[in-house]
């Protein structure tokens, strides 16, 4: 086998003989951005950039940006076809040198990865409409992908007032917190005058529900959830008639693909109408969680779920085509769910939230009007006190519960002259 020529080598300016993608779908985070500085200021330039036969940067963008802001100005190009892989040799790092820099460098470049990705949708469904790369999503991550997207560009987080009651429900799994941890956080939540539910685990214990929930105002269960990936009709059913919550899911009515790729059993819709009955019997509002296009043929009788995008998949469905029927939220940030509201107005009936409880655990909460903060923004170290997640979730439900009683609060109209 004859041996290849050496590749063309040369030394060229990195600020003007590589230029960056102003089509990056990429935007980056400020963290992220943050990050890469911080690799390039300790360990110098690690990964390669690629770019193309004219010098436009297809990967390393950013990473270029933060080398020129640490002076690093010189690039070194190595010309190839494709057919052999390039690796950038560093003579100063040994990886498991007595220093660590090699190993730190490894933990920069994969966590640098993963927080400076910011996808621009827009860009992104302009590409997908010109390129082969729908493969690299499955349905449910587009879905949370493209959350916003799906939404009419006029949507905001400001709802207008109500003319008709919302239940707000947080909803307490045990894979939410830690232990017995979990009744606390439901407590703090029914005193902020929030509803309280919780996702009914069918692997064969009983999870729930709080021992306070009979005994404090209140605080009784008003939702049952199903077990998305157990879904065990006959189980569920004996939960929901112990129980007789005011709303109660069924199994999501889904395609078979979607089905396959959630790694769950596929079910017929004709099937989950049959249990929706049944439920109905037990629960006063059963709600239905369409994502497949059957919307027209579920009785006016259910609630509308819709699922809101979120790292673990969404309704693959524009929520604009809910409009008309009583919908029931599911999950998401409470940024996203207002958002929902101001297009669906009262349609939304209820909606259920166990994001903040996320969020407490890293000892972050939520404002009214949906701004994202932790506690060391309101000069709260977290190793300052021995409760951050409950400190960060009672503000959650309190911003919460102000902002629904806000929703009750119209304007007087003003009278006629």
């Amino acid at each position: 086998m004859a041996k290849k020529k050496a590749p063309k080598v040369t030394v060229q300016n990195l600020e003007t003989d590589v230029v960056p993608d102003g089509r990056n779908a990429n935007l980056g985070t400020k963290r992220g951005q943050e990050m890469i500085a911080r690799s390039v200021e300790r360990n110098g330039a690690g990964r390669s950039l690629l770019i193309d036969k004219d010098g436009n940067a297809i990967a390393g963008n950013k990473s270029r940006q933060q080398m020129i802001d640490q002076g690093i100005t010189e690039v070194i190009v190595v010309e190839t076809d494709g057919t052999q892989a390039v690796a950038v040799k560093r003579t100063d790092l040994e990886l498991d040198g007595e220093d660590g820099r090699a190993r730190e460098l490894a933990y920069f470049d994969n966590r640098t990865s993963e927080i400076d990705l910011n996808w621009d949708t827009e860009r992104l469904m302009e590409d997908m409409d010109n390129l082969d790369i729908g493969e690299l999503w499955s349905e449910n991550e587009l879905a949370s992908l493209m959350g916003d997207v799906m939404l009419p560009p006029e949507a905001t987080t400001k709802v207008s007032p109500r003319d008709l009651p919302i239940d707000v429900i947080i909803t307490i799994s045990s894979g939410s917190v830690g232990g017995s941890a979990a009744a606390l956080f439901c407590c703090i939540a029914a005193r902020a005058g929030l509803k309280y539910g919780w996702q009914a685990f069918q692997d064969g214990t009983e999870r729930g529900p709080c021992p306070m929930a009979c005994a404090m105002k209140n605080h009784e269960t008003i939702f049952l959830d199903n077990d998305f990936y157990h879904y065990d009709h006959e189980l569920h059913k004996s939960i929901v008639a112990k129980h007789q919550p005011k709303y109660a899911t069924v199994m999501d009515v889904m395609s078979k693909a979607q089905c396959k790729e959630a790694g769950i059993e596929y079910a017929e819709f004709e099937q989950i109408l049959d249990w929706a009955e049944e439920l109905n019997e037990h629960a006063e509002n059963v709600i239905v969680i369409p994502k497949i296009d059957v919307l027209d043929k579920i009785p006016e009788k259910f609630v509308l779920g819709y699922s809101v995008p979120t790292s673990h998949g969404g309704t693959p469905l524009p929520v604009t085509s809910f409009a008309g029927r009583n919908v029931h939220l599911l999950g998401g940030s409470w940024k996203a769910q207002l958002k929902h509201m101001n297009v669906l107005g009262d349609d939304v009936v209820s909606l259920d939230n166990n994001y903040i409880l996320k969020q407490a655990n890293y000892a972050s909460f939520v404002t009214k009007d949906a701004k994202d903060m932790s506690l060391t923004d309101i000069g709260i170290g977290a190793d300052e006190v021995s409760n951050p997640a409950y400190i960060a979730f009672s503000l959650s439900v309190g911003a919460i519960g102000m902002a629904v009683h806000e929703l009750y609060n119209k304007p007087p109209e003003t009278a006629d002259a």
